[in-house]
């Protein structure tokens, strides 16, 4: 398990560490860190409370959730998060990787990996599952 979160964890921390996130979680109606990192990350669920999220994040302060939650609904909709999110993950990967992002191979990778989600168990992930349910980009 460890092999498997070394190698992909870069790809999941883009969303939230990218120097892009700033400028748009920003245009996305995000006011500051916690506040994209909360509402980015929650999103799939909807516009849930900070309790949701402190119970399916689990590590971290209630009270920082709650500073972040439920204003972040108030300024930006889970679409919009989830819209503002993609967008990160394309700009980044496409200064990251330039070209192989419209590879062949990464199209193939990708369709795999979707497989591999697809087959996965949800029972317990409850944030895994609503993101596992979203449009393929």
């Amino acid at each position: 398990m460890e092999e498997i979160w070394r190698r992909l964890e870069g790809y999941h921390a883009i969303v939230y560490f990218a120097p892009e996130t700033e400028v748009v979680y920003a245009a996305a109606g995000l006011k500051g860190f916690w506040m994209g990192y909360f509402a980015t990350r929650s999103a799939a669920l909807g516009a849930v409370s900070a309790d949701v999220v402190t119970a399916s994040f689990y590590n971290f302060a209630p009270a920082r959730v709650a500073r972040a939650l439920p204003d972040a609904w108030a300024c930006c909709s889970p679409e919009t998060a989830l819209k503002a999110r993609l967008k990160v993950v394309d700009q980044s990967l496409r200064r990251l990787v330039g070209d192989l992002v419209a590879d062949q191979l990464t199209a193939e990778a990708a369709a795999l990996a979707r497989r591999a989600v697809e087959a996965s168990p949800r029972a317990g992930r409850t944030l895994f599952a609503a993101h596992a349910v979203l449009p393929v980009p």
